[in-house]
Order: structure tokens, then C-alpha cells, then sequence
């Protein structure tokens, strides 16, 4: 008897690994391709409902996390875009910098 039951229990913790292993691929592939993230597309993709998303904290933490930086258009190259504004005003207030050092010097 006891012998089922362990078996049993080690039958669940397998489902249980396979169906959040489904969540947590489903959520890296959608960052890949570029993919709508939200509860709804997660659970649909990965054939889980809406609640398990909700229940597990690390998926529904991931997928805030992805669905914010979705809505801020923070993909690969917006983030070069704004990358190359940065040094851009960096190097633009260096040169103002040096010719603000330079006229000092002539002081």
C-alpha cells in the first residue's frame, strides 16, 4: 500500500515538473520570437490556465516582468537606439567639456 502511494506521489511531482516546464518554455520561446506576453497568450501557448500562471510566482513574476518591458519597447533594437542617444549625449557634453577647459585656460 505504502508502495502505491509513493509511487503515486512521485507521478504527481512529475506532471507538476512537465506542466511548469510547458509554462516556463512557452515564455522563453514568446521572448524569442518577439511575442505578445501576457496571461492570457502564456496559458494558451503553453495549454495551462490562467490561474496556474497566477499561482506559480515565478511565472506570473516573469510574465509582468516581460509584459512591462513589452510596453516600454525595450526589444534589441530599441534598446541600441537608445544606447546610441546616450553616448551621443555623452560625447557631446565632453566636448562641451573641453572647450569649456579650453577657455578657462586662456582666463
Amino acid at each position: 500500500m505504502m508502495e502505491k502511494n509513493k509511487k503515486a506521489v512521485i507521478q504527481q511531482q512529475r506532471n507538476s515538473y512537465k506542466t511548469y516546464s510547458k509554462a516556463y518554455d512557452a515564455i522563453y520561446n514568446m521572448v524569442l520570437l518577439d511575442e505578445k506576453i501576457n496571461y492570457y497568450t502564456v496559458a494558451d501557448k503553453a495549454g495551462v490556465s490562467r490561474s496556474y500562471l497566477y499561482q506559480h510566482e515565478a511565472l506570473s513574476d516573469m510574465i509582468q516582468t516581460f509584459s512591462t518591458l513589452q510596453k516600454t519597447d525595450s526589444s534589441p533594437s530599441a534598446l541600441k537606439e537608445e544606447y546610441d542617444k546616450a553616448r551621443k549625449r555623452l560625447e557631446d557634453a565632453k566636448e562641451r567639456l573641453h572647450k569649456a577647459k579650453e577657455e578657462y585656460n586662456k582666463l
